[in-house]
């Protein structure tokens, strides 16, 4: 075998191999993948006052149930106020870990969620999008009350016209007594007529949107 030809197998083998290492390579990469995620919005108890605020805590986890890192992706709360007919952006949140809003505001009853908008990695886990179950927070009327003598009066915000009904406690039990309209403007007044030490409840209804709500007191 001549040096000629021993250098041209050489070389053939070579260029044969390289394409072999090129195609290794490329079989030992492994694809990113894309998991399912589940958004949930921690339930808010009791009622909100109106001009009062409620903070709310939502969460995002993997399919897995592990926890989603700050900066893979954004959670954004949405309000429906009644009556509940449309979705509006209220706060964005960039940790769908520890999503808080805080202060949140609402002026009548509305109801919450939380959309968690996905993540995209070419490297990493990338998540899907998802969004939480609804959460009602009601709000009721404000109700003012002030008193001299047995003269009392007050005003209902927002301002609403409607029917309070007063209750005074005989035998144990609270019994109708008589009702109070307000004006358009919310405001209300009455005289009691009751002997010293009667125990008054006065109720405001709930209305369309709002809560209702309950004062008790003691005629002094």
């Amino acid at each position: 075998m001549t040096l000629r030809t021993t250098l041209a197998r050489a070389l053939a083998l070579t260029l044969l191999a390289a394409p072999a290492a090129v195609l290794a390579a490329g079989g030992s990469a492994q694809a990113a993948t894309t998991s399912g995620t589940t958004s949930s919005l921690q339930p808010v108890s009791g009622t909100v006052v109106y001009g009062g605020t409620v903070d709310l805590s939502g969460q995002v986890k993997a399919a897995d149930g592990s926890y989603i890192g700050s900066g893979s992706g954004t959670v954004t709360l949405q309000a429906a106020p009644y009556p509940f007919t449309s979705w509006r952006n209220v706060a964005t949140a960039s940790s769908p870990t520890y999503a808080d809003f805080y202060d949140v505001k609402p002026t009548i009853t509305t109801r919450y969620r939380i959309v968690y908008s996905g993540y995209r990695s070419s490297s990493n886990e990338s998540y899907t999008a998802s969004t939480s179950a609804v959460v009602t927070v009601p709000v009721a009327h404000s109700f003012s009350l002030k008193s001299k003598g047995l003269h009392l009066w007050g005003k209902v915000a927002p301002a609403a016209k409607v029917k309070l009904v007063f209750k005074k406690k005989s035998h144990g039990k609270y019994k109708k007594w008589f009702k109070v309209k307000t004006t358009k403007k919310g405001k209300w007044s009455t005289h009691l007529h009751g002997a010293a030490g009667t125990k008054v409840e006065i109720i405001l209804p709930a209305t369309p949107g709002y809560a209702g709500a309950v004062r008790t007191g003691r005629i002094i």
